[in-house]
């Protein structure tokens, strides 16, 4: 398992472009965690509320798929 700061430093390394699959697999951590990386300028606000939105509902869809047997 990847531990908190592991996760938030490859999060500040890599920006936006890793945030949106880590937030399909585990959403609200990350969800948190960049909102934090936001506050600290290292993001854009708006860009992590959109990421994450749309991450989250790529995820749900997802697993909807999945549960159904699709």
């Amino acid at each position: 398992m990847i531990g908190l700061e592991t996760l938030t430093a490859l999060m500040a390394k890599h920006g936006l472009a890793v945030i949106a699959p880590i937030a399909v697999l585990e959403g609200p951590i990350v969800t948190v965690i960049a909102a934090w990386l936001a506050s600290q300028n290292l993001f854009s606000v708006w860009s992590v509320s959109v990421i994450v939105i749309l991450a989250d509902v790529v995820g749900d869809v997802g697993f909807i798929r999945w549960a159904d047997g699709a």
